[in-house]
């Protein structure tokens, strides 16, 4: 994905994710999952950041179409020459967010779905807040999602990023549900949690690009409490493990 120039700067931004701290004040557990997001990098590292950084909120803001090399250059207080200098063209540059996109979301994951973050709640709790902060990821970031998602179908390594998010998520619930102890009706928990993770994955892809009309009319609490419901129920969790 881009020159071996682009692909060296990303990895240097993304390769330092700091871990959250979790706060010692007692939060509704909604409360305290948050985004990823890299640490403040070297001085060398900043433009391509900001730029980076810039380029991103445009797309939130208007999709692709706002994407204009002057607009961002400008966003990020550097110069069109410097963003020639790190991207031959905006494509190139779609896919250094994408990148950054993948690898900030597989280090929210690990972040969240730790044991000690969740050692006083419910496994019902969990997925409630996993699914609430899901759809307000979606909401967030559709834009970004929808444009993603329109090149994902020619782009291979863009397909196998996007699989790896939900395999993580997979990985790390089956990891946490079993440090727990956790009782499942279903057979084959691990296959189980993998398929409710597509599921849940698929069913919030498809609203960020507004290709279903059956939730149009639903708030985003709403679409969360149903999701949840159907990884509860789908799972079998039979205990209230706290």
């Amino acid at each position: 994905m881009g020159t071996m120039e682009e692909r060296a700067e990303i990895a240097a931004i993304s390769g330092g994710y700091k871990i959250i701290e979790e706060s010692e004040r007692s939060l509704d557990v909604r409360q305290e999952l948050e985004w990823v997001v890299p640490p403040r990098q070297a001085r060398s590292r900043e433009t391509l950041e900001r730029l980076l950084t810039a380029a991103e909120e445009l797309l939130l803001a208007g999709g692709p179409e706002r994407l204009k090399v002057a607009e961002v250059a400008k966003r990020a207080g550097s110069s069109v020459w410097a963003f020639y200098t790190r991207f031959p063209d905006k494509e190139s540059l779609l896919r250094c967010i994408f990148q950054r996109f993948f690898e900030q979301a597989v280090a929210t994951v690990d972040t969240m779905l730790t044991g000690e973050r969740w050692a006083h709640v419910t496994t019902t709790e969990i997925i409630e807040s996993v699914s609430g902060f899901a759809v307000a990821v979606f909401r967030e970031k559709r834009e970004l999602i929808a444009a993603l998602t329109a090149r994902v179908a020619g782009n291979a390594e863009l397909a196998l990023l996007g699989q790896r998010i939900g395999e993580q998520i997979a990985l790390r619930l089956t990891d946490l549900f079993a440090a727990r102890d956790e009782k499942f009706a279903h057979d084959d928990p691990p296959r189980a949690i993998g398929f409710v993770v597509w599921l849940v994955l698929s069913a919030l892809n498809s609203r960020a690009l507004g290709a279903d009309a059956t939730d149009r009319d639903l708030p985003d609490d709403v679409i969360a409490a149903e999701l949840s419901r159907m990884a509860v129920a789908y799972l079998g969790i039979t205990s209230t493990q706290q």
